[in-house]
């Protein structure tokens, strides 16, 4: 065997300047290939085979055979649409918030991807059921468990352990509180802020003096921030003065209409670039109310009476709401942008995650109607809702007859040059919240209208239309 290796050896060194192995082979191999009419090349199969069996380095310990990967609650698409969905990813250069997008819509129609077509890197954002693939391969398949408790914390990989303490906090929040309170503190900072995340859903005063202990006292300034923004939420006094007047500095009250004089807070004009850089520093630490007692007013009236109109300004008030205002102060804002202000994706997008999906859903409608060049703040309020829209109400909508009018344009024109990446960006997004009727009545007019049947922009909505609903969780 050692000689072989060694002839092995020299084989490889002439087969590297381009000479021939024949001439180096032990003369039993040689007699045996002199027959062949390539010996050359059998030569090479057997070397292939040498190293990748006779010579395959020994395991240095007892080997362990790997764990299997989980099966999810939800069944993997229908071998039909695994095709369809495999031509998706090969001719799409999906974004990981669209492939996100994308396995949730798959989820509310009650199916998730094949392993063996997309196997996802990150779990954070995804669909519960997705859960168990997160680090897989480190599970001890013993020591599984369904319920999370006190004793069955360690059991649970951090992705499971998320998604189970969300569920527990929307059934139980009191015992959700308790674990977090017991378990938490052990837990690196990232971890640990998911944790306190998860607390956000059914805040109560119940949970304020746990808030306190972790804004005044916790290791991790991230953590203590979360902290702060949810006692805010609850009305909680925090640290904040200075930085509240020092913010509020940047803004004055106003008067608004000539009959019915309404109190308005409007945006100073800033004349540098640093001056805006400190006022977005502030609207990220400042909670609602403090910035709201600064200026004399309460949290309510502060949001009632912002003046829209600066688009940075908005952004960050709206971001700053979200993050430390009430469920009423949430409402309020919501509905003014709805009913106000167009329906611009930066404005809505800072308040979604505080808005359940049926709340998304309500406002859906008027959100489509206002949209007229953009459907990205109407996928943003979809979220939840994703595949239920229907025909009628999308046919009627601005933007969905824009983008009709600009593809038969198109047609017309023998090819005119168009935004063809923002129109695949619009028919994904169509893909993703019509109903498996109103995605293939839209196929239909997109073909009337010039579009080719092949035409990889409609691949979303052929998706869509092939995939008839399940059993979702």
């Amino acid at each position: 065997m050692t000689d072989f290796l060694q002839s092995l050896s020299k084989i490889k060194g002439r087969w590297m300047v381009g000479g021939s192995g024949i001439d180096v082979v032990p003369a039993e191999i040689r007699t045996s290939l002199s027959g062949l009419d390539q010996p050359e090349l059998a030569l090479l199969a057997i070397a292939a085979q040498a190293d990748q069996v006779a010579f395959r380095a020994a395991p240095a310990g007892a080997l362990a055979p790997f764990p299997s990967l989980p099966k999810l609650d939800l069944p993997p698409l229908p071998d039909a649409c695994r095709v369809l969905f495999r031509r998706f990813f090969t001719l799409h250069k999906l974004s990981d918030a669209q492939k996100t997008q994308l396995l949730h819509f798959m989820a509310l129609r009650g199916f998730t991807t094949h392993p063996a077509d997309y196997m996802p890197d990150r779990f954070d954002d995804l669909p519960a059921c997705y859960a168990p693939w997160d680090s897989w391969n480190e599970r001890d398949p013993e020591l599984a468990a369904d319920t999370l408790n006190e004793q069955t914390w360690d059991d649970f990989l951090p992705a499971e352990r998320g998604h189970a303490l969300a569920a527990l906090r929307l059934k139980a929040p009191e015992e959700a509180l308790r674990l977090v309170e017991a378990k938490a503190e052990n837990l690196p900072a990232e971890q640990r802020l998911k944790c306190v995340a998860a607390l956000a859903a059914g805040l109560s005063k119940s949970d304020s003096t746990y808030l306190e202990k972790l804004y005044h006292k916790d290791r991790s300034s991230k953590v203590q921030a979360l902290a702060g923004a949810l006692l805010a939420r609850l009305g909680g006094i925090l640290d904040e003065t200075e930085n509240a007047a020092e913010l509020a500095d940047f803004h004055e009250l106003a008067k608004k209409g000539l009959i019915n004089r309404k109190t308005i807070v409007k945006v100073r004009k800033l004349k540098t670039g640093a001056q805006q850089a400190r006022r977005t520093e502030l609207f990220e630490t400042v909670s609602l109310p403090g910035f709201a007692a600064a200026l004399g007013l309460t949290a309510e009236t502060l949001v009632s009476s912002w003046n829209f109109g600066n688009d940075r300004a908005d952004y960050e008030f709206n971001c700053q709401v979200a993050r430390t205002g009430s469920e009423a102060a949430i409402r309020v804002l919501t509905e003014r942008i709805v009913s106000e202000v167009s329906a611009r994706a930066g404005l809505l997008q800072p308040l979604l995650d505080r808005l359940t999906a049926a709340d998304r859903w309500r406002h859906l409608p008027e959100i489509l109607r206002q949209a007229t060049n953009s459907l990205d703040g109407v996928l943003f309020c979809a979220e939840g809702n994703f595949g239920r829209l229907d025909g009628e109400t999308l046919i009627a909508a601005p933007a969905v007859k824009m983008l009709l009018k600009s593809v038969k344009s198109e047609a017309n024109d023998d090819g005119k040059s168009v935004d063809a990446t923002g129109r695949q960006h619009m028919l994904f997004q169509l893909g993703l919240i019509a109903d498996q009727r109103a995605a293939q009545n839209l196929i239909q007019l997109f073909l009337e209208a010039g579009k080719s049947r092949t035409d990889a922009s409609l691949l979303m909505l052929q998706f869509n239309a092939a995939l008839t609903p399940g059993d979702p969780l």
